[in-house]
């Protein structure tokens, strides 16, 4: 990013980690594997860190990081109020 910006960039976009979808036993309520959403909750916890020390030093840029994995999750779990009858087409 540093170099990036040196070289005139101002504008960043992180995106964080997808949920992970698997038929397996432990999963949640919406057939995710329990273990490995963990992992990617405590991973996106990174990037949400390093994105707001980016803006303490990159004062005049932009810089936004998207939690896709919450939107995704979202879409998966509350599918019919998207307009989806069946999950595994979110």
């Amino acid at each position: 990013m540093q170099s990036i910006y040196l070289y005139g960039g101002r504008k960043f976009w992180m995106p964080r980690q997808l949920a992970l979808h698997h038929e397996n036993s432990d999963l949640d309520q919406i057939g995710c594997l329990c273990v490995h959403n963990d992992v990617v909750k405590a991973f996106n916890k990174g990037p949400r860190e390093i994105c707001n020390e980016m803006r303490t030093i990159f004062e005049d840029a932009t810089i936004v990081c998207v939690d896709i994995y919450k939107i995704r999750y979202n879409l998966f779990v509350k599918h019919k109020k998207y307009g989806n009858s069946d999950v595994s087409l979110s």
